[in-house]
């Protein structure tokens, strides 16, 4: 962590957002310091059903629907323990190790500050390693995989980092994507599961798991359809899961729904047009998906907004730095 005060950069809003600021929720600091950045160009991206992939298994067989992503009515459930802050935004981490927020009703951003975590082997080292993806927990804390395994829990506010006492290291799946899903919608004791998604080091297969932040231990889920890989996760308060992904031998990306208990895909949306790049991150808040994208470490990235109801594909911020990890925490919006 840096010390002093840190910076607070506020970036233009652009796209269909509304403007910077006009919520209630942003607080006072995230509107000061404002500074205009080149906004990308207006980008509608077109969107189409997924269609069939012959490679893939039997069991997908024929196009997936649609996703199935409507949030809950307002007031579907009380969230008893939802009463942070910290958790009505969607954070970001970057390969140069710096946190940002993202707040997506005005597309503020603002920078938290660069992650300086302990050595896992020794606290009074720093590590030797980078961000490889992150989740946000209920709470609004976020848990960041470096790509030499060690997890670590970091302030959202602050930066603060400190070792969580996982090393994924010996597990089946060493480098995952992951993101937080509620166990049951509206649990008033907020219980949680963080599921991670990367390649089983036994069968070289593609593969969901599950990560117990208490006892430290990795848990098997199932392997993912036969194609499916590179997958990024993001869960919801109504316990839903959702990857974003690539399929060998078709164009772009896509975004599916995951059923958690079995790792099977239940819904898809296909997008052509986005790829991947190098570096590349995943949320969903409100009902609306963020993916984030850069051409390779150390370009820009975008964050391209895809909403399910009005089924428009666009692209809403640009981000100076390779973005690598997103989280969401389960007690964002809903709506």
């Amino acid at each position: 962590m840096r010390k002093g005060m840190r910076r607070l950069t506020t970036w233009a809003c652009i796209g269909t957002l509304a403007a910077c600021g006009a919520r209630s929720a942003l607080n006072v600091e995230e509107r000061e310091g404002v500074t205009t950045v080149v906004p990308p160009t207006d980008q509608k991206l077109p969107v189409r059903d997924a269609a069939p992939d012959a490679t893939r298994d039997a069991s997908l067989d024929a196009a997936l629907p649609p996703i199935d992503a409507a949030p809950p009515p307002p007031d579907a459930f009380v969230k008893l323990d939802c009463d942070s802050p910290l958790t009505n935004f969607i954070y970001v981490v970057t390969s140069t190790d710096e946190l940002y927020s993202f707040y997506p009703p005005s597309g503020a951003v603002r920078d938290i500050g660069r992650l300086s975590c302990p050595s896992p082997t020794n606290p009074n080292f720093p590590s030797d390693s980078h961000p490889h993806s992150m989740a946000v927990d209920r709470k609004g804390n976020a848990y960041v995989i470096y790509s030499d395994g060690s997890l670590y829990r970091v302030s959202t506010k602050t930066a603060a980092c400190t070792f969580s006492g996982y090393a994924s290291a010996g597990d089946p799946l060493a480098k995952f994507g992951m993101g937080f899903s509620a166990n049951a919608t509206g649990s008033a004791a907020g219980t949680e599961t963080l599921f991670v998604a990367g390649e089983d080091l036994r069968s070289g297969t593609q593969a969901l798991a599950s990560i117990d932040v208490v006892r430290n231990r990795q848990n098997f889920v199932a392997a993912t359809p036969r194609g499916v890989g590179q997958m990024e996760l993001t869960g919801s308060g109504d316990g839903k899961l959702f990857g974003f992904y690539a399929r060998q031998g078709q164009p772009g990306t896509f975004v599916g729904e995951l059923d958690k208990s079995n790792a099977t895909l239940i819904g898809e949306q296909a997008f052509p047009t986005i790829n991947f790049g190098k570096g590349w991150a995943f949320a969903r808040y409100a009902g609306v998906f963020y993916m984030f994208t850069a051409d390779g470490i150390g370009s820009q990235s975008t964050a391209t907004k895809f909403d399910p109801d009005t089924r428009v594909t666009e692209v809403v911020q640009n981000f100076p730095q390779t973005i690598v990890g997103a989280g969401v925490s389960t007690c964002a919006p809903d709506q």
